[in-house]
């Protein structure tokens, strides 16, 4: 696994915390070829592995999600993780991620260790290096949620606010018309 959030190129699996959209750095390992590229460059918690030839970039909220998980696991010593990406969840809050938690089934664990597109297959041991780096990192890790929170919610606010005002410009049109 990489140290000081610099993969190292002959690692097989790895993590890094992305803070802006394609920075190009740190250096992505040789092997992350097309698709592959973009997740690199991503906002976000990166988590690659080169046997599987899969990177995944977890939202900074996804990212908590499966760090409260690995907590929770009482597997997490003898059994492969399933890192899914569609197990999680995108919240406006803290209070609604950790509301979602508690009243969804959100794991999605693969009994044959067949992963998906969107999945990656953890052995024990890089499962508990994940959870160590997401635990020295939670605090940088919130920090980004948290911003992206609020992005987000602008985002959002103009999209109502567009859609308001064209519900009001069809309105104008209709008084004016006969």
């Amino acid at each position: 696994m990489e140290n000081n959030n610099q993969p190292d190129n002959k690692a097989g699996w790895g993590v890094h915390i992305n803070h802006q959209k394609d920075i190009g750095y740190p250096l992505r390992p040789e092997w992350v070829r097309a698709g592959n590229q973009m997740t690199w460059a991503n906002i976000g918690v990166i988590v690659w592995n080169e046997s599987s030839n899969k990177v995944i970039c977890l939202f900074p909220q996804q990212a908590l999600d499966v760090l409260d998980d690995l907590r929770e696991s009482s597997e997490l010593a003898n059994m492969p993780f399933c890192l899914d990406w569609n197990s999680y969840t995108m919240p406006f809050s803290e209070e609604d991620r950790i509301n979602w938690r508690n009243t969804k089934n959100r794991r999605h664990r693969l009994s044959d260790n067949i992963s998906t597109s969107s999945s990656l297959i953890l052995s024990p041991e890089q499962a508990q290096e994940l959870l160590i780096y997401l635990e020295k990192h939670q605090i940088e890790i919130r920090d980004l949620a948290d911003a992206h929170m609020k992005d987000v919610r602008k985002v959002l606010g103009r999209v109502y606010s567009i859609i308001l005002s064209w519900g009001r410009d069809r309105q104008k049109k209709e008084q004016k018309s006969p």
